[in-house]
């Protein structure tokens, strides 16, 4: 009885957003002196594109983030689409790279990079690529959720690897031939970038939360940009009607939030500081309730908050939410006990 009701104050109280989903968004630069393919990445062009390295554990609906260390760029040419990625590693003696053959349908079974594209934004079709960190690769092109042309073979894509003592770089080429539409200024595409690892045991990292092969509407988004820049205003505009709501997108310094009720821009800082406020004044009516203590069962997570206090980013937002969620339920379960005296024991009724 007394969890019936906790579980019915919360539903209608708390407004959390910790468990949101983060929607991918990631801004392609145009470039008119693509890189040489060289498993480097020292060319100006990388240097001016955007950095996506916010990385999902692989496989789960609502994931935490993944512990590899990962960087994403990606600019595009008259020619195709130039992507680079940085895959940390500091047990790089461990690498997985026994596959040496192009077109291996297990290649995965290496450490490596797959790459989904799908130019309809759609989720229905989209070509995977996949590339270990000796450039060996194999490709294939879904057509919809039940047929794959596993024989399918790009003609023009190319690939440039490179190890060095703390990290495998990749520095790819996809022919718009080969990635089926060339792409435009305006553009949205959905894509998907996973990261394996095989060391003691499987790690999978997703540039988007919740997303895999099979899980489509999850994959996050390419948007080709032109001279003019994007603003987090411009980027709401351009989702708004794609994503699912309620969901979140960090863009820039700005947290864009997507829910039934419209769309709200606001700065990041000005959302991790009403978030602190918030936590702060749920943790004091904690304190009041248990004399002036708190409780242990929330201790862990007090501490936690406290060493990320000055922190602005998501990942502060994110626990500050989660915190505060935990502590409403607390409060709820101390005024239950307090007005209606009901044990804590009381499972049964």
């Amino acid at each position: 009885m007394r969890r019936a009701i906790l579980l019915i104050l919360c539903l209608f109280f708390l407004k959390s957003t910790a468990g949101l989903r983060e929607v991918a968004f990631y801004k392609v630069s145009p470039t008119n002196d693509p890189p040489v393919l060289d498993g480097k990445l020292d060319e100006q062009c990388w240097k001016n594109a955007e950095v996506l390295s916010r990385y999902w554990q692989y496989g789960k609906p609502n994931p935490p983030p993944s512990p590899l260390k990962t960087e994403f760029r990606a600019v595009y040419h008259t020619d195709g689409l130039y992507v680079g990625i940085v895959n940390y590693d500091d047990q790089i003696e461990l690498l997985h790279k026994n596959f040496q053959e192009d077109d291996n349908i297990d290649l995965w079974r290496d450490d490596c990079a797959e790459l989904y594209f799908d130019p309809e934004a759609n989720g229905i079709g989209h070509t995977i690529f996949t590339v270990n960190p000796a450039g060996v690769k194999a490709d294939r092109k879904r057509l919809d959720t039940v047929v794959y042309l596993w024989d399918w073979n790009g003609l023009n894509w190319q690939t440039s690897a490179s190890i060095a003592k703390d990290r495998w770089t990749l520095e790819l080429f996809f022919s718009w031939e080969d990635l089926g539409k060339k792409a435009a200024p305006g553009d949205l595409w959905q894509f998907l970038h996973t990261r394996y690892a095989w060391k003691n045991r499987f790690i999978g990292a997703a540039s988007a939360a919740g997303a895999d092969s099979r899980v489509t509407e999850n994959f996050g988004y390419l948007f080709f940009s032109g001279k003019t820049p994007v603003t987090p205003q411009k980027t709401a505009e351009i989702m708004q009607g794609k994503v699912q709501i309620p969901c979140i997108l960090l863009a820039g310094n700005d947290l864009i939030c997507f829910s039934e009720t419209g769309t709200r821009i606001e700065p990041m800082e000005k959302v991790v500081k009403d978030a602190w406020t918030e936590y702060t004044a749920l943790l004091e009516e904690i304190k009041r309730l248990h004399h002036g203590q708190i409780p242990g069962s929330c201790r862990k997570t007090v501490e936690n908050c406290e060493k990320l206090h000055g922190d602005i980013s998501l990942a502060t937002y994110r626990l500050l939410e989660a915190a505060k969620e935990e502590l409403f339920k607390l409060k709820w379960e101390c005024l239950l006990d307090l007005h209606f005296n009901l044990p804590k024991g009381d499972k049964a009724k």
